[in-house]
C-alpha cells in the first residue's frame, strides 16, 4: 500500500515537472512540439442547485507530449531507484 502511494506521487510529480519543462521550453521554436496536446474535461462547470446547497463540479486535464515524457521518465526512475 505504501509503495503504491509513493508510486502515484512520483508519477504525479513527473507529470507536473514534464508539463513545466514543456511550458518553459515550448516558447522556443525548436521545442514547441512539446506543448502539442489536448484538453480533456468540462468546458463549463456542472452546477447542481438543491435550493439550500449549490454544488459546482469542473475538471480539466491538459495532456501534452512533455507531460507524457515526464510520466514515462518518472515511471522508469521509480522502478530503477526506489
Amino acid at each position: 500500500m505504501k509503495n503504491n502511494i509513493m508510486f502515484a506521487i512520483v508519477l504525479i510529480l513527473g507529470i507536473i515537472l514534464g508539463a513545466f519543462l514543456g511550458d518553459v521550453l515550448g516558447k522556443y521554436e525548436t521545442w514547441e512540439w512539446l506543448n502539442y496536446g489536448k484538453e480533456i474535461g468540462l468546458k463549463e462547470p456542472f452546477i447542481l442547485d438543491l435550493y439550500i446547497l449549490k454544488l459546482t463540479f469542473a475538471i480539466m486535464i491538459n495532456i501534452t507530449i512533455a507531460s507524457i515524457i515526464g510520466f514515462v521518465i518518472a515511471a522508469f526512475a521509480y522502478k530503477k531507484y526506489i
